[in-house]
């Protein structure tokens, strides 16, 4: 096909688990302050018609495991609503049900949603192909960027975004370097003394995974938060290392191994030129760290702390299941992942505040 572009490892990884080849990505975000439709429309079409992201289709042609990009052009479904017709609930459901149906992978589904003359809702629906959690924080971003410039009569001026199908040629380049030769050698090395599945101690040992994919999000209150932020900044120490540290301390008495590797969440988007990019770019990288080795906790979050800085230059040469000696699926049977609340965005001609109210992506995680 001549207008088809390879798919990323990252889509790739994620189409395996795909219960419908049009799953969606769907994010809620609340608005205060009188509403401008007309420049909410505007700004929107201008977003996405800067992101080919947003105006690609995915063919899977006969006799290929994988799905190819193919641009098809930008297409916004755009539907209002008043709150008192039906919850937010039901209407997120309706939408995600018709965006499943459409014959076009490529739509981007909007439901302006109002609850009262100074309070709306936006839920937003696209592929989940099209999206991780940094993409829907600079998508909204750019958006509310744009409404502000829009409804003051003005233009947007943003910086041309790196399209996501240069990002993935680009990484398939990457993987015929020089450089992938040694990148593999090292994630071998790092990786063979630890294991990628998991059973609770009491099971016999598998080298097959026995339990089905899930996710499951723990929002922690602030009386920990302001715990966690005083023991971070008392030992100079990153929040997410922490909880990872005290993730793999819960795993490893679970399984009663004290090798066992626990996938780890990384934006990827390390280099400046991929701040732009929307789309999948987050990674999931193994974590090996034997527990037995410390006798406290602070040692083993430093521990923990040093070897994700080292790893992370390696992050782009890392392949499932090359670098583990066993027979296995797609994924480390246990992930983590930590990201910072969304925070509310405010545009200061229009006086609107956006805030995420609810994001639900397609992550890799099993249990």
């Amino acid at each position: 096909m001549s207008d088809g572009f390879l798919t990323s490892p990252q889509q790739r990884d994620l189409f395996q688990i795909l219960e419908h080849d049009r799953s969606g990505a769907q994010i809620v975000v609340e608005l205060k302050g009188s509403v401008d439709i007309a420049a909410l429309k505007e700004s929107l079409s201008t977003v996405v018609e800067r992101h080919e992201i947003f105006q690609t289709d995915y063919t899977v042609i006969p006799g290929m495991k994988y799905p190819l990009q193919v641009l098809a052009g930008a297409n916004l479904e755009w539907s209002e609503h008043e709150l008192s017709e039906s919850s937010l609930t039901e209407i997120a459901k309706v939408q995600n049900e018709e965006f499943q149906k459409s014959g076009n992978s490529s739509t981007v589904y909007i439901s302006l949603v109002k609850e009262a003359e100074n309070k709306h809702h936006i839920i937003l629906c696209c592929h989940a192909l099209a999206m991780d959690y940094q993409a829907v924080m600079t998508m909204l971003k750019e958006w509310s960027y744009c409404y502000d410039a829009i409804h003051g009569s003005g233009c947007p001026e943003l910086e041309e975004p790196l399209q996501y199908i240069d990002y993935a040629a680009w990484l398939d380049e990457l993987q015929m370097s020089d450089d992938a030769f040694e990148g593999n050698k090292f994630w071998s090395n790092y990786c063979k003394d630890f294991s990628p599945r998991f059973s609770f101690a009491l099971e016999e040992p598998t080298t097959e995974r026995a339990y089905t994919q899930h996710s499951q999000v723990v929002n922690l209150p602030s009386v920990y938060t302001e715990q966690l932020n005083a023991y971070c900044s008392q030992h100079d120490l990153r929040a997410q290392d922490v909880l990872c540290s005290m993730w793999l301390l819960i795993v490893s008495r679970m399984s009663g191994q004290s090798n066992q590797a626990v996938s780890f969440r990384v934006e990827g988007r390390d280099d400046e030129q991929l701040q732009s990019v929307m789309g999948i770019v987050q990674k999931d990288i193994p974590i090996c760290v034997d527990i037995t080795e410390f006798k406290s906790f602070l040692p083993l979050v430093k521990q923990l702390s040093r070897q994700l800085t080292s790893i992370q230059s390696w992050q782009d040469f890392y392949k499932w299941p090359e670098c583990w000696r066993e027979e296995a699926s797609e994924s480390l049977d246990i992930g983590f992942a930590f990201y910072n609340s969304a925070s509310t965005l405010t545009c200061s001609n229009s006086e609107l505040s956006w805030t995420p109210k609810h994001i639900q992506l397609l992550l890799l995680y099993t249990s």
